[in-house]
């Protein structure tokens, strides 16, 4: 009787990881063999099928194990994507503390979407106390770069608070506004707000911006030449 059993227990196990291997299609079973061979874009792209339950079974624990992966390789999608699936707990227990940890490590990339991260962090205080300063230097360096949600939400903190900096709240919003209507819209609200000194230099400064922006010198890591 034992035998038996042992027998019908092997037949389920190899049951199952014959179930297992038919629910990779053909390119997420190439993607999973290159990713064993320590290839971070095919982890990467695995983590995202496993996420997405395209062209496998959808398991975001997977997910977190093929991003882990490739982040450990400094693929910076897949450092971002593992600290968001910390923050919000997504294949892996909710800990803000390690997002924090890869958050850091995509802002040392380089990356104006894990820069613009730690400032939402440090605003909200998530794994933290709230630290509006902080929040506001990791929002500059990302809005520096061109990421809007960057340039949108430091032009709102320079608002806030009993002494608001219409100014400087005014060119981030001029920034802003070549990629966003919306943006426009307020830039123009608060302008009227602004003397005619103070808009005559808002304006200089938004056209120095975009200068040195679209410069080939300027270093997107520093938010300076080098």
């Amino acid at each position: 009787m034992k035998k038996t059993c042992a027998a019908l227990l092997t037949a389920v196990l190899l049951s199952s990881s014959a179930l297992a291997a038919e629910t990779l299609t053909p390119y997420a079973a190439t993607l999973k063999e290159r990713a064993a061979k320590g290839d971070m874009a095919a982890a990467y792209n695995l983590a995202l099928c496993f996420h997405d339950g395209k062209d496998c079974k959808q398991d975001d624990a997977e997910a977190a194990k093929w991003l882990k992966i490739a982040a450990d390789k400094g693929d910076v999608q897949a450092i971002n994507n593992l600290a968001a699936f910390y923050h919000e707990g997504m294949g892996v227990k909710q800990d803000d503390n390690q997002a924090l940890m890869w958050y850091r490590a995509g802002a040392s990339h380089g990356s104006a979407e894990a820069e613009y991260n730690l400032g939402t962090f440090y605003a909200n205080g998530y794994g933290m106390k709230p630290d509006p300063a902080m929040a506001m230097k990791w929002y500059e360096r990302a809005a520096k770069q061109g990421l809007l949600n960057a340039q949108m939400d430091l032009a709102h903190a320079y608002m806030q608070g009993t002494s608001p900096d219409y100014e400087n709240a005014y060119f981030w919003l001029a920034v802003a506004a070549k990629q966003d209507d919306e943006a426009a819209k307020f830039r123009d609200r608060v302008g009227k707000t602004l003397t005619a000194e103070q808009f005559a230099t808002q304006q200089k400064r938004v056209q120095e911006f975009r200068a040195v922006q679209e410069s080939e010198t300027y270093d997107v890591r520093r938010g300076a030449y080098p």
